[in-house]
């Protein structure tokens, strides 16, 4: 992308990295023999350099515009042979790129790297930012701490729970660091006094009486909704796991009586002794025409299986998939939910079941039978036992209001 004009050359070029798939894109100024080489900042695939598609059109316009802008500073500068003051005059306007053509920009790399639940993380902070600011597009520059509290307040007005604003909040504040980063804001501590932490929400864990309920439901004539009580009482039967772990589960994951697998979450190695309940759901679905150990995510593939250490094939990262699996696991969770919320009904229960009340229900039951936090938590897979701490903060509330009813009788 070269540019020339009065005796001043201005072009771009990809530089890879140690890796030699991501490159990290140059400008060149030369001017009378003299040239100075300085980065853009902007990451691209090596493969698309010289290819096509929205992704590149989005980087070719912004290095455009950069190449434009570099050149206007020359043309207009006292001295034009001095390219370190050109490109300090340059660097000092980069945060003229504006935050919506950022974030979106943010989100095609996301996107092409296989970062997909970041990506639509990003898009859905993208998106409230739109509606904000409508059809006004601030500067990088222009963000400031009283800029991130107004849209703060603005969010609140709308309604929005604490756990939203917070999504939210994190978001920015991500973005904003990446663009520090980058050097195109001198910094992004625009966030003192605003949380960007979740706020504890009510955990829901089932009674015994629920699961023997839903245990003992004719499903004969829903299959789809067998397999979702199936797996809901998996996930019990197997410390609480998690269903994103339960949907990659391979057949060679199980083997002399033990479940052994690689938490997706925090990457600690799990072994669990199957139990005979749980063992005749794993023979119920077993197939060996399938690479997964239940028919959730049977019909896809994916390209990145890894060998672990203790031999086991499998996936990487649910984060890193490739875009057709990881579009296959949102919908299988989101029909798993929606099957669990039928089953709740089937049964007159008032809590509304999803994915994660098995894993709940799990540690409330365990707590109740006096085993230790600690050995619940490495049971769980955390990686802190501040974790399993909330998620057995009702329980302990629940007891101590058991406790003060009974003195309060005793007194009154």
């Amino acid at each position: 992308m070269p540019n020339e004009k009065n005796g001043i050359t201005v072009k771009s070029l990809l530089r890879p990295s140690s890796d030699c798939q991501h490159g990290i894109i140059y400008y060149c100024i030369s001017c009378r023999h003299r040239s100075k080489m300085f980065s853009s900042h902007i990451r691209l695939h090596t493969s698309l350099w010289d290819g096509s598609g929205p992704c590149v059109a989005s980087v070719r316009e912004r290095v455009e515009a950069d190449l434009a802008r570099i050149r206007h500073i020359a043309e207009n500068s006292c001295d034009r042979h001095d390219l370190g003051e050109i490109v300090k005059v340059f660097r000092s306007r980069q945060g003229e790129m504006r935050l919506k053509e950022y974030i979106s920009c943010c989100v095609t790399h996301l996107t092409h790297d296989g970062r997909f639940g970041t990506g639509r993380n990003y898009s859905a902070a993208l998106s409230s930012i739109e509606k904000y600011m409508g059809d006004a597009d601030p500067a990088l520059c222009d963000i400031n701490t009283q800029w991130v509290h107004r849209y703060r307040e603005w969010l609140a007005t709308r309604h929005k729970s604490l756990n939203t604003i917070s999504f939210h909040m994190r978001v920015l504040k991500a973005v904003l660091h990446k663009a520090s980063s980058q050097g195109l804001i001198a910094n992004a501590d625009y966030f003192n006094g605003i949380s960007t932490g979740n706020a504890a929400t009510k955990k829901r864990a089932v009674t015994t009486d629920t699961i023997h309920k839903l245990s003992t439901l004719d499903l004969s004539l829903k299959p789809e909704m067998d397999l979702a009580r199936d797996i809901f009482l998996f996930s019990i039967m197997t410390r609480g796991m998690s269903f994103v772990d339960i949907a990659f589960l391979r057949n060679e994951n199980v083997c002399d009586g033990y479940l052994t697998y690689r938490r997706r979450k925090t990457r600690r190695l799990m072994t669990i002794r199957v139990e005979p309940q749980a063992a005749a759901i794993i023979a119920k679905y077993n197939s060996v025409k399938r690479k997964w150990l239940f028919p959730i995510l049977a019909n896809t593939e994916y390209s990145h299986d890894i060998k672990t250490d203790n031999g086991l094939k499998e996936y990487s990262d649910i984060e890193t998939a490739d875009k057709e699996i990881y579009d296959n696991y949102v919908r299988a969770i989101n029909t798993y939910n929606r099957r669990l919320l039928r089953l709740g009904k089937l049964i007159g229960l008032e809590t509304r079941l999803t994915s994660y009340v098995a894993r709940h229900t799990w540690a409330t039951l365990v707590h109740k039978k006096n085993v230790p936090i600690s050995v619940i938590s490495a049971a769980l897979g955390h990686s802190s036992e501040r974790t399993t701490l909330i998620y057995l903060a009702d329980i302990d509330n629940r007891e101590v209001d058991t406790a003060n009813r009974l003195l309060l009788n005793d007194l009154f």
